[in-house]
């Protein structure tokens, strides 16, 4: 069987008690590992400072609205068939409030065995919210053990690629 990763992109934009309410709910109800790893930021005056140790993804979208993505200190340890969340934390320099849209292309053979969807409900929303800072959560879920690796690469409205291909990166998963 061919490995399955799935990405769910949700968003929690914007700063403020109700934005870090969402985004806490969402991490305790979905993923233990990261919810114990993130307790502490809960009890800072500025959650954002401790956050910013998990984080699996930085995206940046400049003031052109060009999307660079880079690798966070933190990666999900995945286990197969169990999704797992990553965060992602957004600097926005446009202001701008396009849906933040997930692509992915699998490293490991010619076809492409991974899914991608963006969660678009009222908590998780895929749109931005032209805050200078926001978060955002990827759900990773792998079907098969092993190192997988895929380049994950985001945008965010059209013609958003950044010159030099920076708007993608590649993580290696160990799946156990």
């Amino acid at each position: 069987m061919l490995p399955l990763l799935a990405l769910f992109v949700g968003s929690v934009c914007g700063q403020g008690t109700g934005s870090w309410a969402k985004l806490r709910e969402t991490i305790d109800q979905r993923d233990p590992v990261l919810e114990a790893l993130s307790r502490d930021a809960w009890k800072a005056e500025d959650p954002d400072n401790l956050l910013q140790k998990h984080v699996f993804l930085k995206i940046i979208i400049n003031p052109e609205g060009r999307v660079k993505v880079e690798r966070g200190p933190y990666v999900p340890e995945l286990i197969r068939g169990k999704p797992r969340l990553g965060l992602v934390r957004v600097h926005n320099q446009s202001g701008g409030q396009p849906p933040l849209e997930v692509q992915l292309q699998y490293l490991g053979s010619d076809k492409n065995p991974f899914r991608v969807e963006v969660i678009n409900t009222k908590v998780l929303s895929s749109q931005l919210s032209g805050t200078e800072y926001e978060y955002k959560l990827v759900e990773v879920q792998c079907s098969s053990p092993g190192k997988r690796e895929v380049s994950l690469g985001f945008q965010a409205g059209k013609q958003t690629q950044d010159l030099g291909f920076r708007g993608e990166t590649s993580v290696l998963f160990e799946v156990k």
